[in-house]
């Protein structure tokens, strides 16, 4: 993540939280849930407003979260009542595994190479039967919004390919829906990944 992108979830959190808090990506979370042991530990990063944080709470799972913006972790720990670290993805270090791993509209911040190490590290990450969700912008470019924000463009042939590189993480689930904000532009690219047993 580069620093501009820091600088504006510094400076625009709290119209961030406002505007995300509210979007309903609940069918979303459930089809996630069905891959997730009951009350299993799920990881949230980049969590923003703690909207998913809340979700996955109320619906009986130990969740916790970590995002880059401190200023966004105060308001999703108030929003959510999770456990939250100041933590960037790049550089975050589990202290656990988890049985569940979500990454919505997170790493798409970050360039090309760290999001293969990303799913690189995937595995160590995951407990057993664990299962991870990431969803990504489809028809952008590389580069930086209008906003200062900096963008990977991320398609079906990147994951392919990834996939190819780390053959120990299988597609469980892949699709593409509109954007739970209604921005007409907007179409995203989802999926979840688990990872073949351990011996």
């Amino acid at each position: 993540m580069n620093a501009n992108t820091d600088e504006y979830y510094r400076l625009n959190a709290l119209r961030y939280f406002e505007e995300t808090v509210s979007a309903d990506l609940s069918a979303t979370c459930l089809r996630f849930l069905k891959h997730i042991k009951p009350g299993g530990h799920i990881i949230d990063i980049g969590c923003g407003s703690g909207r998913d944080l809340r979700f996955f709470i109320e619906h009986g799972y130990q969740a916790e979260g970590i995002d880059a913006s401190e200023e966004l972790c105060q308001l999703a720990r108030q929003h959510s009542g999770a456990g939250i670290r100041c933590e960037r993805i790049e550089t975050w270090h589990p202290h656990r595994r988890f049985d569940g791993l979500w990454g919505c509209a997170s790493l798409l911040h970050l360039r090309m190479e760290a999001i293969e190490v990303f799913f690189g590290r995937l595995s160590g990450i995951l407990a057993e039967d664990g299962a991870a969700f990431f969803s990504f912008k489809t028809g952008i470019e590389s580069g930086v919004d209008r906003h200062g924000r900096y963008f990977t463009a991320f398609s079906t042939h990147d994951l392919r390919r990834i996939l190819d590189m780390h053959p120990e993480l299988i597609l469980l689930e892949q699709w593409e829906n509109d954007d739970a904000m209604l921005r007409q532009d907007v179409v995203w690219l989802n999926f979840i990944l688990g990872c073949s047993k351990r011996s």
